[in-house]
């Protein structure tokens, strides 16, 4: 029996003299890990932001922390969950514009808003844009 790979996400914070650096494929090349990059942020000449899930053994997951702070990246684990409350939740919509991976949609038979979980990046936009409450960060 295999031991289940780990896999934990982390928004990576990249100055602007790196952006244009081939940071993400020396991981992907010289680490035994799975990349998926979630949300990418980053213009030339300007800092950028990352945000990846990284799936192998916790060593290289270790590794590949240690490696993006030896290059001068900002390193944060995004351990938390976006929380959701439907009946918070006003279906104003001022949101949906906001959520580039579409984790917040509308459904089409009723209108209202809803969540899914696994397409959403913790970018927080929503939660700066709901008055009502209805979605936080939690950890």
């Amino acid at each position: 029996m295999s031991k289940k790979p780990a896999q934990k996400r982390f928004r990576l914070i990249f100055p602007a003299h790196l952006t244009d650096q081939p940071i993400l494929y020396q991981l992907v090349r010289n680490f035994e890990l799975i990349l998926n990059i979630r949300q990418a942020r980053v213009l030339p000449d300007q800092s950028g932001q990352v945000s990846v899930e990284l799936q192998g053994s916790e060593d290289e997951i270790g590794r590949a922390v240690d490696f993006f702070l030896e290059q001068g990246i900002e390193v944060a684990e995004q351990d938390e969950e976006l929380g959701w409350d439907p009946d918070a939740c006003v279906d104003c919509g001022a949101c949906l514009p906001l959520c580039a991976p579409g984790a917040l949609y509308r459904l089409d038979a009723s209108g209202r808003v809803t969540l899914d979980r696994s397409r959403c990046t913790l970018c927080g936009r929503c939660i700066e844009v709901c008055a009502y409450g209805a979605v936080w960060m939690e950890s």
